[in-house]
């Protein structure tokens, strides 16, 4: 997965190598991705999310990915786990890191249209021998995805106030 050979940092906004991110020690990972349509593409954002031991903090580096825009919301969330379940599997196989977990950004709640695909992603999430979350649980990996895919969208938005 050569898209994945640097990530960016969301704390110091620079590129680093995959490989130095994971040799850390005594870290645990969470990966997940989420998406938005901006005008004629989607944007994916896939993160790795790194947990430093007794929870006292975490740091985050991620992935943009800009496709032609996928119009159907469940063909969008799908690939949203697709993305999420290969950079999980490229990690442990490839890089031999100890991911904690997958994150999805799919509410177990049927009022939602995302609900549909949760059971379907955490088995194949399990199926892969990974634990998995959705929402409401507490999902690291979409919260930092979800933040930054979200300020791609309010910087264009704000692009287009200023009539440029």
């Amino acid at each position: 997965m050569e898209k994945y050979t640097k990530l960016k940092s969301l704390g110091d906004g620079q590129m680093h190598e995959l490989k130095s991110i994971i040799a850390r020690p005594d870290i645990r990972y969470r990966v997940g991705c989420d998406s938005m349509n901006i005008k004629n593409h989607s944007v994916y954002i896939t993160s790795l999310v790194g947990i430093y031991p007794n929870d006292r903090g975490a740091f985050v580096f991620f992935h943009k990915e800009k496709i032609p825009k996928v119009k159907n919301i469940h063909e969008r969330l799908w690939k949203e786990a697709e993305i999420a379940v290969a950079f999980a599997k490229f990690l442990r196989e490839e890089l031999e890191a100890d991911i904690e977990a997958i994150d999805f950004d799919f509410n177990i709640d049927p009022q939602y249209p995302s609900s549909r695909l949760s059971a379907p992603a955490i088995g194949w999430a399990n199926a892969e021998g990974f634990e998995a979350f959705c929402k409401p649980d507490k999902l690291y990996a979409i919260w930092a995805s979800d933040h930054i895919v979200h300020g791609h969208k309010k910087i264009y938005e704000s692009r287009r106030h200023d009539g440029k």
